[in-house]
């Protein structure tokens, strides 16, 4: 994410039929019934997953600083036929550097065994956002699958996740002197199991999902944005009782607010990975979890990271699912975001990752 700058999501925001949006408080019971970050769509009917049919592990390396603008971030696969069996699930992906100083800070992974799917994208921030991105792709694949609260209760298994992910991440970095005080990463991680999946995110790395209806293909949003322009996230920020400095807050305009903070602090999401410092401003790494029903007419999952999506539409994300293969998508997609970026920065594009699963 580097110099990113949020921008207000202008897209009306779609609601779901049949979702049912608890009221949102602080912090996040256990169960789902009290989840107050939590959202579930029911259904009758239920749809396996077509792309978990083979083992396979794949993520993204630790960037180079010899890499060019664009450049496609290398893959690891890990076990046995993993690199067959991935190709096989025809899951698409791209990870490609931004035009701007420094290196790629987007990770991800994803891996599959016994009919269960996680995927996760990570997008960096700060000086060392590349090294927090790297860390929580690591530990959040690992505490997934170490959790026992995974097969029978995933929305624990997730809270665990992040709570432990975010305990090592600052653990590692004291360890090793990375400063991540002011450093950290986005995340969006998705558990497939059975007929659901399960969506966790902090920050602005986003989830959609594409359907069809009446023979078109329609595209979802299925995360918010943590940042200030959400009401209740700048409201939760505002009322932490670290900030003496919020005075800030007092005059002007709620975009000139919203400005003046962010300028002040750099504070470009309000939850995070890293960000150790920020924290004192209210910054968390607890994630919104989210469950859905697959209901049959689903098509595909689509995760992006700012790069990918600020400046294209969620229409034109579907416009490119119709007219291309799954396999050609995330180029595409990141070829449009890359022209956008150009068009509308000249010399500044953020580095770009999507990643597109078929159901």
């Amino acid at each position: 994410m580097g110099t990113c700058t949020i921008k207000i999501n202008k897209e009306a925001r779609t609601v779901i039929e049949s979702a049912v949006v608890k009221k949102k408080f602080e912090k996040t019971p256990a169960t789902p019934d009290e989840n107050i970050n939590f959202k579930f769509i029911k259904s009758e009917t239920g749809k396996g997953l077509s792309c978990t049919r083979n083992d396979f592990e794949v993520e993204g390396l630790f960037p180079s600083i010899s890499e060019d603008p664009f450049a496609e971030k290398p893959l690891t696969f890990n076990g046995r036929n993993s690199n067959k069996n991935f190709v096989l699930s025809n899951i698409g992906i791209t990870c490609r550097k931004g035009l701007k100083d420094g290196l790629n800070q987007d990770n991800f992974f994803l891996a599959s065994r016994k009919n269960l799917l996680i995927a996760g994208i990570f997008d960096g921030h700060g000086e060392n956002g590349h090294k927090i991105a790297s860390l929580a792709r690591k530990f959040v694949n690992r505490f997934i699958w170490e959790d026992n609260d995974l097969s029978q209760n995933p929305i624990i298994s997730l809270q665990n996740v992040f709570r432990k992910t975010q305990e090592e991440i600052t653990k590692k970095c004291l360890k090793t002197n990375v400063d991540c005080s002011y450093s950290g990463c986005s995340a969006t991680v998705i558990i497939y199991q059975n007929s659901s999946f399960y969506i966790a995110n902090i920050g602005n790395c986003r989830a959609y999902i594409s359907k069809r209806l009446q023979e078109k293909l329609i595209t979802i949003p299925l995360t918010n944005d943590h940042n200030l322009a959400d009401p209740s996230e700048k409201a939760r920020i505002q009322s932490h009782s670290n900030i003496s400095c919020f005075s800030l807050l007092s005059t002007g305009s709620d975009k000139e607010k919203s400005e003046n903070i962010d300028r002040q602090f750099n504070l470009n999401v309000t939850r995070a990975f890293g960000d150790t410092k920020f924290m004192d401003f209210g910054v968390i790494s607890e994630p919104f979890i989210s469950e859905f029903k697959l209901l049959g007419d689903e098509y595909s999952i689509v995760l992006c990271s700012q790069g990918a999506w600020e400046l294209v539409k969620t229409s034109e994300i579907s416009k490119i699912l119709e007219e291309n293969n799954l396999e050609n998508f995330t180029n595409i997609l990141a070829n449009l975001a890359w022209s956008r970026w150009i068009d509308e920065y000249n010399d500044l594009v953020e580095d770009i990752t999507a990643i597109v699963i078929p159901i």
